[in-house]
């Protein structure tokens, strides 16, 4: 393992360098598979469909809330009050999160083979 010159880990392979996390994270799932926990201190709670409908710190506090219609989601309530809106493309997929007065705040942006990332506004 090596350090690069900002001292960061990195693990290098078959030639190829890859750059390792800082934090790892795990997580907790219920018996139906579907995850519960975060180790960063995040509770899942789940609605009859099988969404997520709420997350909370462990205590229960702070939710943020999701809201779902037709299966998609297309809300979320931060725990300050803020709301955003999902905006989903022709596949389903959120591509981009508005507030309510519809300004773009983040959009998803894909690449061959299924790759993609958030990028904020």
């Amino acid at each position: 393992m090596a350090q690069s010159s900002a001292g960061e880990q990195v693990q290098e392979e078959f030639g190829i360098s890859f750059l390792l996390p800082a934090a790892v994270v795990s997580y907790t799932y219920d018996g139906d598979g579907r995850r519960v926990k975060k180790s960063s201190g995040k509770l899942y709670w789940y609605g009859l469909g099988g969404e997520v409908l709420t997350e909370t710190d462990l205590s229960g506090n702070n939710p943020t809330e999701f809201v779902f219609f037709g299966g998609k989601r297309t809300a979320r309530r931060d725990p300050t009050g803020t709301v955003y809106y999902y905006n989903s493309d022709h596949l389903g997929s959120s591509r981009i999160i508005t507030d309510p007065a519809g300004a773009i705040k983040r959009g998803m942006e894909f690449q061959p083979f299924g790759f993609g990332g958030w990028r904020s506004r």
